[in-house]
């Protein structure tokens, strides 16, 4: 449902309004459609929808708007995460819903600096029983043959409450500057040209983040200018003392805003802010902002930072078309001091192995109370996932899932276990290589449960898939790779560990018909899709076709779960794929009456993953008018089951 779909600029009749490419104009460009005021530099043109709901759309380009280069990651121009904040206040307050309820970012939006820009459209859904919206934010390639990405997902409601701004300014202490902390930021990969190097001068207490903020550019056409905002949450590199540690973790990556909660722009049009910084356990910061003279701009109730990959940041359009399948690529193996230097960077003294580091448990509340009773903290939790040994399978996975449910729910809840990192530890859940023929059916939706835990908690939570015991002196080497790691969902077989990375397919996935002669498309005896070929298929051409039959140069053919079933080795007895399709008589045989070469016809044909087949006449009807080769393909077999259900088992006749 969330596919873009094309639709006329005259023509909003659905209910739900998805992206399409005749709507990303920008202000004023529009023909046809009627516009509200927008009053945005960035969303120019503003759709209201018949059903209630509304669509913003605006054209982004480096070369059109230069000050969106100010924001750059490892030399690539990003939207900064602010600027979707700035597209939901915006469109909040045109629909009367202000605050932005929540907001979760999924993807980066990256601007080439010498290519095409970029559509967006903000897409407003009809409000729901308690007066919320649903919000989803997209964008594409500013060229015709560009794909539709989601960038984020989040909700408004109509609440305003007031913030607390009754704090004393300026603060106590002196402050520091927020221009030392900018040369920090740019060697860990955080390129900020002049809009975006707004911060002045910083302050910290035992609790709290004092900044001042001051907007170069003007700040007129936005609810919030992204570079003000943004520039206000640079105070957290500052305060860290290491000039870039709250923006940037290890191993080259760097954190980005990922997820906002309860934000509210009071004042738009601000260009100054003083801003209040609050760290919540264990891994978000609250803020309110005020203007020179005290009046509040902006607050938010929880924002949270996940890391980002800069080797994930590709410009726009940088894999169009690509297949993309998943490949388990072996870490990097550190040598003994590389190993033991990042330890001793990473871990004090008195929380290595040994000392309380690591620690299996049975459940999270037996953690949390020998931490309670005056046990030493463990650094890493080690949760150890089974399945019940008896009854069926899914009552088996259904009881695993929920327990792990409960126990990282317990987790993350837990005082005793704030900055804290919990290992989910399964065997045989994940299918890693070609080794790994029997996936424990029962483990293996523990691994999709704590994958979305782990997207409101990336720096939390880990997946770890092992085929053997891992032993006690095993763990310190082992959780040293880990933390090391890209990313958080680790197997580990035969002693080498391995994480996930979506690759494209590249030409040596393609299947080549023959080069002379018809072919068909056949399934090896491996049992998995790689050993699907393309063979000749010399009986079928010249051959005198018998009573009855028709020869079909197919144009389409249908899918089934048949076909899968064979494919995958698990179909019981000899089969071939393919059932059924459409295509063009060329051949009809004695005694065939009702159909002539040339006709385009649709139904049951043997072996129709090829480039021609022999069907029985009986069995093929003409394709309707106006339907397309590829409909009439997806037709015959549905219809016929559904035919049978009703005639041959329920005994429903017509008319009945």
């Amino acid at each position: 449902t969330t596919r873009p779909v094309e639709v006329p600029t005259y023509a909003f009749q659905r209910r739900r309004y998805w992206p399409g490419g005749s709507v990303g104009a920008s202000a004023g460009s529009l023909s046809g459609v009627g516009l509200a005021g927008a009053g945005h530099r960035l969303l120019g043109a503003q759709v209201a929808l018949a059903d209630g709901g509304a669509v913003f759309t605006g054209r982004l380009s480096v070369s059109t708007q230069p000050w969106l280069a100010d924001h750059a990651v490892s030399g690539t121009v990003l939207l900064p995460g602010t600027a979707f904040v700035d597209f939901m206040a915006h469109a909040g307050r045109q629909v009367k819903c202000p605050q932005v309820r929540e907001l979760t970012l999924q993807a980066p939006l990256v601007l080439a600096e010498d290519g095409p820009g970029a559509v967006v459209q903000v897409v407003v859904d009809v409000p729901d029983e308690h007066g919320q919206r649903t919000v989803a934010i997209y964008s594409r390639p500013d060229t015709e043959a560009g794909e539709w990405t989601r960038h984020g997902t989040g909700a408004l409601t109509e609440t305003t409450d007031s913030p607390d701004t009754a704090w004393v300014w300026p603060p106590a202490g002196a402050p520091a500057s927020g221009e030392d902390l900018y040369a920090g930021l740019a060697e860990a990969g955080f390129d900020y040209g002049p809009v975006f190097r707004g911060l002045k001068q910083v302050w910290q207490d035992d609790e709290d983040v004092y900044a001042e903020v001051v907007l170069p550019d003007e700040p007129a056409g936005f609810a919030l200018h992204p570079a003000l905002l943004d520039a206000a949450l640079h105070a957290l590199a500052a305060a860290s003392g290491t000039g870039s540690a709250a923006l940037s973790t290890g191993s080259g990556e760097g954190g980005l805003p990922f997820a906002f909660t309860g934000v509210r722009v009071h004042r738009p049009g601000a260009s100054t802010l003083r801003v209040r910084l609050r760290r919540q356990e264990p891994d978000g910061v609250g803020l309110e902002a005020v203007d020179a003279a005290g009046n509040p701009v902006v607050s938010i109730d929880s924002l949270v930072f996940r890391p980002v990959s800069h080797a994930d940041l590709t410009a726009p359009g940088a894999s169009d078309g690509d297949v993309l399948h998943l490949r388990w690529t072996p870490l990097p193996e550190r040598t003994p001091e590389e190993a033991l230097e990042a330890e001793s960077a990473e871990t004090p003294a008195d929380a290595r192995p040994g000392g309380g580091h690591v620690h299996a448990v049975p459940d999270i509340a037996a953690a949390s109370a020998a931490v309670r009773d005056g046990a030493a903290g463990p650094d890493w939790v080690v949760l150890p996932c089974r399945a019940p040994e008896e009854g069926p399978v899914p009552e088996r996975a259904r009881a695993l899932t929920v327990w792990v449910l409960g126990q990282v729910q317990a987790f993350l809840d837990a005082p005793e276990m704030a900055g804290r990192r919990l290992v989910v530890l399964t065997r045989g859940a994940v299918a890693a290589d070609e080794s790994d023929r029997g996936v424990d059916v029962s483990a293996a939706g523990v691994w999709g449960l704590v994958r979305s835990a782990q997207s409101e908690h990336p720096d939390r939570l880990v997946l770890l898939d092992v085929d053997a015991e891992v032993g006690d002196d095993e763990w310190p080497a082992l959780l040293s790779a880990v933390s090391a790691a890209p990313l958080p969902q680790l197997v580990r077989r035969s002693g080498t560990l391995s994480t996930p990375r979506l690759e494209a397919v590249g030409d040596g996935g393609e299947l080549t018909a023959p080069a002379q002669g018809p072919w068909r498309l056949t399934a090896g005896s491996g049992g998995t899709p790689a050993e699907l070929a393309l063979v000749p298929q010399p009986l079928t051409a010249g051959e005198p076709l018998g009573e009855g039959l028709v020869r079909v140069a197919v144009r389409a053919a249908g899918l089934n779960f048949r076909d899968v079933l064979i494919s995958l080795g698990m179909y019981p007895g000899a089969a071939s794929i393919g059932g059924e399709g459409a295509g063009v008589v060329t051949e009809a045989g004695p005694g065939v009456t009702g159909l002539a070469v040339g006709d385009r016809v649709m139904g049951l044909m043997p072996d129709s993953f090829a480039d021609t087949t022999v069907a029985d006449a009986r069995m093929v009807v003409r394709v309707p008018e106006g339907w397309t080769f590829q409909e009439a393909a997806s037709v015959p077999i549905v219809f016929l089951t559904a035919r049978y259900a009703l005639g041959d088992l329920a005994g429903l006749r017509p008319g009945e």
